[in-house]
C-alpha cells in the first residue's frame, strides 16, 4: 500500500526528498568542516612542530636574554634566526616597491625550512630544495597571491646591483591569514651583504613548559632600550588568527543548516497534514473495511520514512565532498585540507539525529489519523462552503489578483510556509552578500574596520617626521580641502604598557592625530568621545571588555618608559586590537619621527586623486604616496578569496532550497486543485486567468517574505557582525541587495509560470466524467 502512495505522488516525494537531502548536506558539511579544521589546526600548530613564543627583536637581544632565561627557567630553550628590518630597503618587484605591498617587512635568513621553529611547506617552485640558493628568495604564498608574485619573478635593489629571483612560494605558520602582522622574505646567508645597511633583526623562538603568557610578561620586564622585541606572537596567537575565518564560516554555516533543517521538518509536517486532509475520505474507508489505525499509520509512516531517511543518508554523504571543497578554499594558506576518520562520527550523528527527528515528527503528525472515523469521513466537503467563504478577504472577487489574495487567506498554512521559506533564505542571502561587500570594500569604510581616518591619501617620508617642505606643499596645494597630521594610516612607533594585568596593551597599535574632528577623520566612537587633550586616551572595545575600565576612569600607562595617568574619554571598535588613540600633544617629549610622520589629505574633489598623485610624485619623487586601499588590500584580498566562493556555495544551497519548496507547493496545489480548475474552465475562465492567479499568489507571498527578510537584516545583521568580528562595519548596500532580491523574485516567478503551464492540460470534460 505504501509503495502505491509513493507512485501516486512520485514527483512530490522526489521534491521532498531533495529538500531533506539539501538540509542534511549543509548540516553534514558544516559539522565535518568544523571538526576537520579543529583537528588540522591542532596538529599544524602543535608544540611538536612549533615553538611556544616568537619575538621579532633588535640585534643582540638573544645574547642578552639567554642567560637571564636560563636562570629563570632551566628547561626553556631559545633559538635565533638572523635577519633584517627592510621596510626602508629600495627593493622593487617590477615597478612597485616591495615594502609597499606589506608593512612591516622582514628579511629572514633560511638554512633549511625543516629546521625552522615553525611549520613551513613549499607550495610551488623548487620542491626539492631546503632553502633558497644564493641570489634567490622565497615568498609567503599569501603575499604572493595578493600581489601577483610568481616563481621566476625578480626583486631588484635599485640602489645596488643586487637582484633576487623568486625560486619558491611557501606557506608558513607565521602568516596563516592576511590579518597577521608583517611578512617574511627568506634569503640565503650568502646574500646577507645585500641587507647590511638595514636594521638587524633577531627572530627569537622560545620553548618552555611554563605558562607562556606569564613567561612572555617576564621577558618583557627584562627589556632595555637596546634589547627588546618590537613584535611578539605566541603559538596560541598564531592559531587564533588562523581560525578567525574558519570559525566565522563554521558558525554561520552550522546555524544556517540547523535553521534549514527546522524549516524542513515544518515542511514535512505540513505535507503530511495536507495529505491527511486530502485523503480524509480514503482513511475513513480504510477503517470501515477493517484496517486499524496502526496499520493505516504504517502506510504513511513507511512512505515518508523511506523517502526521508534515504534522502538524509544521501545528503549527509554528499556533505563530505562539499566539506573538502570548502576546506581547500579556507585552508589555502595553511596546507592541504583532507578528510579524516573524525568526519565519520559527525556524518553518522547527522544521519541518526535528523532521522530520529524526522520519524518523531512524522509520527506526531500521523496521530491525527486516530481521530478520523468512517462517519466523519463521509461528511468531508459537504458543509465547508460557508467556512471557506468566511476566509475570503475580498468579497465578490473576480480578478485574478483579488482571487489570488483570497487564496492566500483561504490556504493560510500553505501561504505561511512560503513566507517562512522565502524570508529565511533571502535573509541568509542578504546577510552573506553584504558581508562579502563589507570585506571587499574595506577601504571605503576603514574608519569602522580599523578606526583610521577617511583621508583620500596619505603623504610621508620614510624614517622621518613630516618635512616642512611637504607640509607647505599640502597647505598651498589647490587640490587640498583639508588635512590632518600624525601617524596617518599607520601606527606610531612607540611602546606602551600597563601595570594592571587586566588590560593588555603591550604591542598595541597606537594612532596619533592632531585632531579627531569627525568632519576630517570620519572616525565614529561606540561610546564617549575621542581624546582632545594631552592626558586623554581612547581605547578599543575588545581590550576594555577584558578589564574593569570604562569611560571616565583614569588609567596609568607607560609609554617608552615614561609613566603618566590618562583619562579614558572614548571607546571605539577596531579589528586591530589592542588599539589606543592619542592626540599629538601627548607625545611632544618623544622624537617626532616616532609618531608625527604622515599627512592625511582630504581633496576638494575626489575625482582629482590621479592628478594630485601625479603632481605630488613629480614634486617629491622620493616621498611616499599611499591610500587606504593600498593598506587594506593585504587584508581583504585573501579574505575575499575565501568569502566569495564559500558565500556563493551557501547562497546557492539556500536558493535551491527555496525553489524546491516553492516547486513542491505549486505541484501540491496543482494536484489538489485539478477539479476546481476544471470547473473554472467549464464556467469560461481561461488558462491565462488561472495561471495569473497562481503567479500573483506566489509573488505576493514572496514579496512579503522579502520585506520580512529586509526587516530582519536591518535589525539583526549589524549586531551579529559586531559580535563576531568586533567591528561595526556591516552595511546594507542597495545595489547588490537589490540585484539579489530582484533576481530571486524573477526566478521564483519564472518557475511558478513554468509549473503552472500544466494547468492547460486540464480538461473540464474529463474531470466531470
Amino acid at each position: 500500500m505504501w509503495i502505491k502512495k509513493l507512485k501516486k505522488k512520485k514527483l512530490q516525494f522526489i521534491v521532498l526528498g531533495l529538500i531533506l537531502a539539501f538540509a542534511a548536506m549543509l548540516l553534514s558539511t558544516c559539522l565535518s568542516f568544523s571538526i576537520e579544521v579543529e583537528q588540522y589546526t591542532d596538529d599544524r600548530f602543535s608544540r611538536e612542530n612549533n615553538s611556544d613564543l616568537f619575538l621579532y627583536a633588535t640585534g643582540g637581544t638573544s645574547d642578552y636574554l639567554r642567560p637571564l632565561l636560563k636562570e629563570h627557567d632551566t628547561l626553556a630553550t631559545l633559538t635565533t634566526n638572523n635577519g633584517y628590518f627592510i621596510n626602508t630597503l629600495p627593493m622593487y618587484h617590477k615597478d612597485t616597491l616591495v615594502s609597499d605591498y606589506i608593512t612591516p617587512l622582514y628579511a629572514l635568513e633560511l638554512d633549511s625550512y625543516e629546521s625552522m621553529p615553525f611549520q613551513m611547506d613549499i607550495v610551488s617552485g623548487n620542491m626539492n630544495s631546503f632553502a633558497p640558493a644564493p641570489g634567490e628568495v622565497w615568498i609567503q604564498k599569501i603575499v604572493a597571491d595578493n600581489h601577483d608574485i610568481q616563481v621566476g619573478d625578480t626583486f631588484s635593489d635599485k640602489e645596488t646591483s643586487y637582484n633576487f629571483t623568486v625560486s619558491a612560494i611557501v606557506n608558513d605558520n607565521t602568516k596563516p591569514v592576511s590579518m597577521s602582522t608583517g611578512a617574511f622574505i627568506y634569503y640565503n646567508k650568502a646574500d646577507s651583504k645585500a641587507f647590511e645597511d638595514q636594521q638587524p633583526l633577531e627572530f627569537i623562538s622560545i620553548t618552555s613548559e611554563q605558562d607562556i603568557d606569564i613567561l612572555s610578561q617576564w621577558i618583557e620586564n627584562q627589556y632595555t632600550h637596546e634589547h627588546y622585541a618590537v613584535l611578539k606572537s605566541t603559538l596560541n596567537d598564531l592559531k587564533t588568527r588562523a581560525t578567525i575565518m574558519t570559525s566565522l564560516i563554521s558558525k554561520l554555516g552550522t546555524l544556517s543548516s540547523l535553521f534549514m533543517f527546522l524549516i524542513t521538518i515544518i515542511i514535512v509536517l505540513f505535507f503530511i497534514r495536507n495529505t491527511i486532509l486530502n485523503e480524509y475520505g480514503a482513511i475513513g474507508t480504510y477503517k470501515s473495511v477493517g484496517f486499524s489505525t496502526k496499520e493505516i499509520m504504517g502506510f504513511y509512516l513507511k512512505a515518508y520514512s523511506v523517502v526521508g531517511i534515504f534522502s538524509i543518508i544521501i545528503g549527509a554523504l554528499l556533505g563530505l565532498p562539499v566539506s573538502i571543497f570548502i576546506g581547500n578554499i579556507v585552508m589555502e594558506y595553511m596546507g592541504t585540507y583532507r578528510l579524516s576518520t573524525a568526519s565519520i562520527p559527525r556524518v553518522i550523528l547527522v544521519i541518526i539525529f535528523t532521522s530520529i527527528l524526522l520519524l518523531a515528527s512524522i509520527y506526531l503528525a500521523l496521530r491525527k489519523i486516530g481521530k478520523i472515523s468512517p462517519v466523519d469521513a463521509l461528511h468531508v466537503g459537504t458543509t465547508s462552503t460557508k467556512a471557506k467563504l468566511k476566509k475570503s478577504l475580498i468579497k465578490n472577487a473576480h480578478s485574478s489578483l483579488s482571487m489570488a489574495i483570497n487564496d492566500m487567506f483561504k490556504y493560510r498554512n500553505r501561504s505561511l510556509l512560503v513566507v517562512i521559506v522565502v524570508t529565511f533564505s533571502f535573509y541568509i542571502g542578504i546577510m552573506l552578500i553584504n558581508m562579502c561587500v563589507a570585506f571587499n570594500h574595506m577601504e571605503d569604510n576603514a574608519t569602522a574596520w580599523v578606526a583610521q581616518p577617511k583621508s583620500n591619501c596619505f603623504l610621508s617620508k620614510d624614517n622621518s617626521s613630516i618635512p616642512d617642505d611637504l607640509l607647505n606643499y599640502v597647505k598651498n596645494s589647490p587640490y587640498v580641502a583639508s588635512y590632518i597630521t600624525g601617524s596617518g594610516a599607520s601606527y606610531a612607533n612607540l611602546q606602551v604598557s600597563c601595570e594592571d594585568s587586566s588590560i593588555n596593551v603591550k604591542y598595541a597599535n597606537i594612532t596619533v592625530l592632531n585632531t579627531y574632528d569627525y568632519d576630517l577623520t570620519g572616525i565614529k566612537y561606540a561610546k564617549g568621545r575621542p581624546p582632545q587633550n594631552k592626558n586623554e586616551v581612547a581605547i578599543d572595545s575588545t581590550t576594555l571588555n577584558n578589564s574593569d575600565y570604562t569611560i571616565g576612569d583614569t588609567i596609568s600607562l607607560t609609554i617608552n618608559d615614561v609613566t603618566d595617568n590618562y583619562l579614558i574619554t572614548g571607546i571605539f571598535h577596531s579589528m586591530m586590537a589592542p588599539a589606543l588613540s592619542f592626540v599629538t600633544e601627548a607625545f611632544t617629549e618623544f622624537p617626532e619621527e616616532n609618531y608625527n610622520t604622515s599627512i592625511g589629505v582630504n581633496l576638494k574633489n575626489p575625482n582629482d586623486a590621479k592628478a594630485f598623485e601625479k603632481d605630488f610624485k613629480n614634486t617629491f619623487p622620493d616621498y611616499r604616496y599611499s591610500t587606504m586601499k593600498d593598506i587594506v588590500d593585504n587584508v581583504k584580498q585573501s579574505v575575499m578569496s575565501i568569502m566569495t566562493p564559500v558565500t556563493m556555495i551557501i547562497i546557492g544551497i539556500f536558493c535551491s532550497f527555496t525553489l524546491l519548496n516553492i516547486i513542491n507547493l505549486i505541484i501540491m496545489n496543482n494536484h489538489e486543485q485539478q477539479k476546481n480548475f476544471g470547473i473554472m474552465k467549464a464556467f469560461g475562465f481561461t488558462n491565462a486567468y488561472i495561471i495569473r492567479r497562481n503567479v500573483f499568489r506566489i509573488l505576493i507571498l514572496s514579496i512579503t517574505g522579502t520585506i520580512l527578510a529586509l526587516a530582519l537584516n536591518q535589525f539583526l545583521n549589524a549586531r551579529i557582525f559586531l559580535a563576531i568580528l568586533t567591528v561595526d562595519a556591516y552595511q546594507t548596500k542597495l545595489v547588490p541587495t537589490s540585484i539579489f532580491i530582484g533576481t530571486g523574485l524573477v526566478v521564483i516567478t519564472i518557475i511558478t509560470i513554468l509549473l503552472s503551464l500544466e494547468i492547460r492540460r486540464i480538461s473540464p470534460k474529463k474531470l466531470m466524467e
